[in-house]
């Protein structure tokens, strides 16, 4: 399964510090294929700013647990950005930073 993260609202520093937190993640890093999705700099910018996460997942990684970890990283963050998943044929938006709420979305989410 193909799936795109995004923060929306960021100009790339979250975006880098979701990547990071995820590629920490030990199910997601061996059973996944983390990648980065960017754009070129703007005038007066230096590198590139990420504009979304790519992540390809088989039978090693659920919904679960990225949702899980997707809400404890917005736990550590100063504001709490919103963080937009998509996959299959929908997007959802996560915004909450309880792992319980993220897991229970996730089962609803899987049993559509």
């Amino acid at each position: 399964m193909r799936i795109r993260v995004q923060v929306p609202d960021d100009t790339g520093t979250e975006s880098r510090s979701l990547y990071e937190w995820l590629a920490a993640e030990s199910e997601i890093r061996t059973a996944g294929h983390l990648s980065q999705e960017a754009e070129a700099p703007g005038e007066g910018q230096m590198g590139e700013a990420l504009t979304a996460i790519s992540l390809i997942v088989g039978s090693g990684v659920s919904l679960g647990q990225l949702l899980v970890s997707i809400a404890a990283w917005r736990a550590t963050r100063p504001r709490p950005y919103r963080v937009s998943v998509e996959f299959a044929d929908r997007t959802i938006a996560i915004e909450t930073t309880d792992a319980d709420e993220a897991l229970a979305l996730a089962r609803r989410l899987e049993s559509d």
